[in-house]
């Protein structure tokens, strides 16, 4: 099955700054890898 990122898939931390699209914050992926991102 291939499926697209959504939003439940990432627990949010703190806010990094803004961007030209908006607030970029610290997100990680919730499942196996505990992959950061932002």
């Amino acid at each position: 099955e291939d499926r697209l990122f959504i939003i439940d898939d990432f627990e949010f931390d703190r806010p990094l700054g803004k961007g030209a699209f908006g607030i970029v914050y610290l997100a990680r992926f919730k499942k196996k890898t505990k992959f950061t991102c932002a």
